[in-house]
C-alpha cells in the first residue's frame, strides 16, 4: 500500500512538473568559477639557483633564461581551476630536451590534466609532437582540472604538494606583453623556433624526473631539477561547449518528465 501510495503521487497534477522542477533548480551555476588565467599563485622566494652545476644538458644550457626577456620574472604554482562551458585549453610545445622525448616509444611525455576523477587525460603526446605542434582540450563546465604531465616515471601535477617526491615539477611563469620568440636548439635535433607570445600567456617549465629512484634504466636515479626537460605554452581558447554530467543527467529527467505529463491522462 506505502509504495503504491508513492507511486499514485507522482502522476497526480502537483507533482507532474517535478522533474522539470529538479532538473532547472539543480543545474549548477559556474559564475565565479576560476578560470586558468587565475590558477597561478605566487611562489614566494622561488629561484632555480645555478643550473649549470647541476643540469644534465651541460654548461651553459639554460631555457628559463631564453624566456626572460618576455615573462613577469615571478614564477608560480599552478592550482586547480574550473571549466566554464564554451572555453579550451591549447597547449602548444615550445621547446622539448630530454630522454622522453620520443626517442623510444615506450618512454614518453605526455602533457594534460587530472580530471574531477584525479585521473589523467593526455592531450599533447609530447613523444609524437615536434616542437609548435598544438592540442585543445575542451573544458566541461563546472569540472574542475589540474594540470600534469604523464612521465615514464610517474604523473607529475601542478601542484607540488600532490607529487609523489612532495616536489615542484612544474613551474609558471606568464608573459608580460605580445612578442616573438625566438629559440635555437629548441630539442634534441637543434631544431629552431619561432612563436608569437601573448600577453597573459602562461609557460610551464618541466622537470620529468623524480627526486630520485627513478626507474627507467637510460635515465639518472636522481633529477637535477634543471627544468629544462620540456617547455609548453597554456593559453585559455574558445571551445565547443561541453555541459558537465550532472546537468546532462537532470536536463534528461526534466524532458523525461515533460514527456510523462503529455502521455498521462488528464484530470488524473
Amino acid at each position: 500500500m506505502f509504495v503504491s501510495s508513492i507511486a499514485n503521487s507522482f502522476v497526480s497534477p502537483k507533482f507532474r512538473k517535478l522533474p522539470l522542477m529538479l532538473a532547472l533548480i539543480c543545474v549548477p551555476s559556474v559564475a565565479g568559477a576560476v578560470g586558468i588565467a587565475d590558477a597561478p599563485s605566487l611562489r614566494e622566494n622561488f629561484a632555480f639557483g645555478d643550473i649549470d652545476s647541476r643540469s644534465f644538458d651541460g654548461a651553459g644550457f639554460d631555457l628559463v633564461g631564453n624566456f626572460s626577456e618576455v615573462t613577469t620574472g615571478d614564477f608560480f604554482q599552478l592550482d586547480s581551476f574550473a571549466g566554464a562551458g564554451g572555453t579550451a585549453l591549447e597547449i602548444t610545445l615550445l621547446s622539448e630536451v630530454c630522454g622522453f622525448c620520443g626517442q623510444n616509444p615506450d618512454f614518453t611525455n605526455a602533457i594534460g590534466v587530472l580530471d574531477d576523477n584525479d585521473e589523467f587525460v593526455s592531450v599533447l603526446d609530447a613523444g609524437d609532437a615536434t616542437v609548435s605542434d598544438s592540442a585543445t582540450f575542451d573544458l566541461a563546465a563546472g569540472e574542475e582540472f589540474t594540470l600534469a604531465l604523464q612521465s615514464p616515471e610517474t604523473v607529475f601535477s601542478s601542484i607540488d604538494s600532490e607529487n609523489i617526491d612532495q616536489s615542484a615539477h612544474l613551474i609558471a611563469t606568464t608573459v608580460e606583453e605580445d612578442g616573438r620568440l625566438e629559440l635555437d636548439n629548441a630539442d634534441l635535433f637543434g631544431s629552431t623556433l619561432a612563436f608569437d607570445l601573448m600577453a597573459g600567456d602562461i609557460i610551464v617549465f618541466v622537470e620529468d624526473l623524480i627526486a630520485t629512484g627513478n626507474r627507467v634504466p637510460f635515465v639518472p636515479e636522481n633529477s637535477d631539477f634543471d627544468f629544462n626537460d620540456l617547455v609548453f605554452v597554456v593559453r585559455e581558447v574558445p571551445g565547443e561547449e561541453v555541459p558537465e554530467p550532472g546537468t546532462l543527467a537532470l536536463l534528461a529527467l526534466g524532458a523525461c518528465g515533460l514527456a510523462w505529463r503529455k502521455r498521462s491522462p488528464q484530470g488524473v
